[in-house]
């Protein structure tokens, strides 16, 4: 479910009124697309400016004929309200306006009028409630902006038939965790399946007791201490129980209810097992966390080649206001900044230790974190962003990120 910026397809509107039409909106438009190359996306256009609202018809038929993903509004001058709101409505996909700044006013006619274009515009789009994003520039800088919110279109397209299996639910008492079905459907096209922890843990066990090596290769680089052959070899046969389980319903990934039972009925917690999962490829939220999973799968998309980390704040620098200190029981995976991994065992509920869990210890190295939550916003999941800088134990807040995904 990966989708790149080179799969998608956005539609190019370059729109001006024919009273400011003098020649320059052609030749910026040409530039525009020259500039869009960067971007790695299909830019479908029309190959002139829009003047007209048979121009602005014929447009919107070629973007509705090729399925595009999203659609660039650049008001080369001010135009009309009346096209925008009607392509978004017929399109409906995201509209990103784009408007320049004016140029130096020499006492006579303003040369743009760009941001009033979309100012009208923009309020014709959120009374009608359509997706809208804005970007203010004619550099580079104005070309990267819009490659940002790209991003955002593609990682909500690579959420489309995304299949995540539920394994035992959510555990006891953590509400945040309750989710919709059919919200998640309708919202993002994500489907789930509920699956028994009996049935995955049988799985494990026939692979267990089988004389060949479980296969589990992600496990077999790591060094282990303080842990058994046995408990070894359990962690693998379980880890090939999710993917041959993964296989059988075809799914992308899981939502592990990873306390309290797992442990009894196993032998050995999941913690490990988590980090090797998605250190696999196969997205894994804790604690059957549904919503949370869905968020890390979305940080993978909107930060590609990295793997996600599901984890609690536990403490922070009230002083300072910014100090953070991160905590997951060893369902990290395993990037190439970690300074150390190996396989540990602890104690995670002070039972005997024949019950303890197997986690996957690492500190990671200096470097930047972008770190996401999920939040409610207008009844729909929302997912806001923000950038931390690893250091010597606790990472500091560095800068925000500027959009959201509805």
């Amino acid at each position: 479910n990966k989708v790149t910026m080179e799969q998608l397809k956005v539609g190019y509107l370059p729109l001006v009124k024919g009273s400011w039409v003098n020649g320059k909106q052609e030749i910026r438009r040409a530039e525009v697309i020259g500039m869009f190359s960067k971007l790695d996306a299909e830019i479908v256009e029309e190959g002139r400016i829009i003047v007209t609202e048979e121009e602005a018809n014929s447009s919107i038929e070629k973007f509705e004929k090729e399925r595009v993903d999203a659609v660039i509004v650049h008001f080369l001058s001010f135009a009309l309200g009346a096209v925008v709101p009607a392509a978004a409505r017929r399109l409906g996909v995201p509209v990103i306006f784009w408007s320049e700044p004016e140029p130096p006013w020499d006492g006579g006619r303003i040369q743009k009028n760009s941001f009033c274009g979309t100012n009208c515009n923009a309020h014709a789009l959120w009374k009608m409630r359509l997706p809208y994003t804005f970007v203010y520039g004619e550099g580079p800088e104005a070309v990267e902006a819009i490659g940002r919110k790209l991003r955002v279109v593609a990682a909500v397209k690579g959420l489309r038939n995304l299949r995540i299996g539920s394994v035992g639910g959510r555990v006891p008492g953590f509400y945040a965790s309750n989710y919709d079905e059919l919200q998640l459907l309708d919202t993002f096209g994500i489907s789930t399946e509920k699956l028994t922890m009996l049935e995955v843990v049988e799985r494990a066990r026939k692979i267990f007791a089988d004389s060949a090596e479980p296969c589990a290769p992600v496990a077999d680089p790591i060094r282990s201490f303080d842990i058994t052959d046995e408990e070894r070899r359990r962690l693998k046969a379980l880890f090939q129980a999710f993917v041959e389980t993964a296989k059988k319903y075809r799914l992308d990934a899981f939502a592990i209810r990873c306390w309290p039972e797992f442990s009894d009925i196993y032998g050995i917690g999941v913690c490990a097992l988590i980090g090797l999962l998605n250190e696999a490829g196969f997205v894994t939220g804790c604690e059957g966390d549904m919503i949370g999973t869905v968020t890390m799968k979305l940080g993978s998309l909107l930060v590609p080649g990295e793997k996600p980390f599901f984890c609690d704040l536990i403490s922070f620098d009230e002083q300072a206001r910014r100090g953070l200190a991160l905590r997951r029981s060893g369902a990290k995976p395993l990037p190439g900044r970690l300074r150390t991994a190996f396989l540990q065992a602890f104690d995670h509920r002070r039972r005997r230790r024949q019950r303890g869990e197997l986690r996957i210890s690492a500190q990671a190295g200096p470097g930047d974190i972008d770190a996401h939550r999920r939040g409610p916003r207008r009844r729909l999941p929302a997912l806001h962003g923000c950038r931390h800088r690893a250091g010597d134990g606790a990472a500091a807040a560095r800068n925000s990120a500027s959009d959201q995904v509805r």
